[in-house]
């Protein structure tokens, strides 16, 4: 549930600050954001093509809308040690189709939580990240007790391709 903090208000000259809004996404027990409009689809992962002698950020390869798009995992983007319980089957099978820079990509997640409206002005990167993600977190944001990081996508989706 997204708190009602992230609604419109008003800001300090009396107009109404809509905000932005993201998509927020948990993956390997970290909360993420990516602006609403990158986004083209929320989905189950569905058969998956392993590509031989890929990066290990390329989970594989799956039809989205009659063409292969690569799927890709965030946390192995990153470097950080997948923190997910081995019995749980469940988590890792949604993603997000997003797009930027003429590339489309499904990013692997545990759940979608769904549209966050934050305030407009901008916090800098304050937690750690994996190294892999530097440059590709544009800001932070606090959603109720948790810290939100805004993923700048196409400097994702860039520093993906240039690491294949």
């Amino acid at each position: 549930m997204i708190p009602a903090e992230h609604e419109s208000r008003e800001d300090e000259g009396g107009g109404v600050d809509d905000g932005r809004a993201f998509v927020a996404f948990e993956s390997n027990g970290s909360l993420f954001g990516t602006a609403a409009n990158d986004v083209l689809a929320i989905d189950e992962v569905s058969a998956m093509t392993t590509v031989p002698m890929s990066p290990p950020h390329l989970l594989g390869l799956l039809g989205f809308r009659g063409r292969p798009i690569p799927l890709v995992s965030i946390e192995r983007f990153a470097g950080i040690a997948d923190r997910r319980a081995a019995g749980d089957v469940d988590l890792g099978r949604r993603m997000l189709v997003v797009s930027a820079l003429g590339m489309t990509v499904a990013i692997r997640c545990d759940r979608v939580r769904g549209i966050v409206v934050v305030p407009s002005e901008t916090k800098e990167v304050s937690v750690v990240i994996g190294r892999g993600l530097e440059g590709c977190v544009r800001e932070q944001t606090d959603v109720g007790s948790e810290v939100m990081l805004i993923l700048d996508v196409a400097k994702f989706l860039e520093a993906s391709r240039l690491r294949a």
